[in-house]
């Protein structure tokens, strides 16, 4: 089972937008080998919830928050269900008969206020850390391929849960903007996943970067030119790069995480950008060291 950690410390970057794309094309299977299915699981632990609205909808993320079934009182142990009862199943819509890749199932965890902050204040950064490693023991026997975990911004020390999860994640990805002030708030956030690290080595949390991302980005602006250059400089800095796939400002895009409308296909979902959204999964795939399906060789003899 891998761990996918998206964060970055500054908001408005792409983050939930980003955990919601490559969750539904790793469970369609577009990013595995032979277009293999994978059960995923989205953990959305910003406790403004917007992946886990995009994907469950804004009466669902309600009705998990009074009920209890979120993922802090899960994690404190408190008297309940089981794990399965606080791992929400996306509803399913008709399939249509095509070939094109059907939203597939997908589970998603999501957070409460009140209860993360509780449960926050009311444990040390130990059991913070036993309780994140049982829980993912817990994921593991319940046979989930990947797991994908959308951060919040504006973290600090005191935000535990976080730590725990740079600290436990096999993959960091980083969503940024090629602006002056996104390049700038990138030390902040490579600062605290060092920090999240503990006594494990710098080199050791480098070793998980699987790479910035480019969100809202147009290559043929000056702003692009500008700071691309210090971007791929600041990734080789610490060892890891900026990704050749990029996200545009687009409408399609901003419509995906609109949980009001109503999608059954990944071509529906992300409409003109399906294609770019394909490839920048495909790319993270193999960042994150999945057996992608190699591109075909032109035959002998053909032109």
């Amino acid at each position: 089972m891998k761990k996918i950690a998206i964060y970055n410390n500054k908001g408005g970057v792409g983050k939930s937008t980003l955990a919601v794309l490559l969750a539904d094309y790793f469970a369609a299977g577009s990013s595995a080998s032979k277009k293999q299915k994978m059960k995923v699981l989205v953990i959305d632990l910003d406790a403004q919830a917007s992946s886990a609205t995009t994907l469950l909808g804004l009466d669902a993320v309600a009705r998990a928050r009074q009920a209890g079934t979120v993922l802090t009182r899960y994690l404190n142990g408190q008297p309940g269900p089981g794990l399965d009862s606080y791992l929400h199943l996306r509803p399913k819509l008709e399939s249509p008969s095509t070939r094109k890749l059907v939203l597939h199932d997908l589970w998603v965890a999501c957070q409460d206020r009140a209860d993360l902050l509780n449960f926050e204040q009311n444990n040390t950064p130990e059991r913070v850390a036993d309780r994140m490693d049982w829980f993912i023991d817990g994921l593991q026997e319940a046979g989930f391929d990947t797991v994908f975990f959308d951060l919040p911004a504006n973290l600090d020390e005191r935000n535990l849960l976080a730590l725990a999860t740079l600290r436990l994640a096999d993959h960091i990805l980083i969503p940024t903007e090629p602006s002056r002030i996104s390049v700038n708030a990138l030390t902040d956030s490579l600062n605290l996943v060092y920090y999240a690290g503990g006594s494990m080595k710098e080199q050791m949390m480098q070793k998980k970067l699987a790479g910035f991302i480019l969100n809202k980005t147009d290559r043929r602006t000056r702003q692009y030119r500008l700071h691309h250059k210090e971007l791929s400089e600041l990734a080789n800095r610490h060892n890891t790069l900026v990704l050749k796939q990029a996200l545009p400002t687009a409408p399609d895009l901003a419509s995906s995480s609109d949980d009001s409308l109503e999608f059954n296909l990944l071509q529906d979902r992300f409409g003109k950008q399906y294609s770019n959204v394909c490839a920048l999964a495909l790319e993270v795939a193999q960042r994150c060291g999945y057996k992608t399906r190699p591109k075909q060789s032109p035959k002998a003899g053909s032109r």
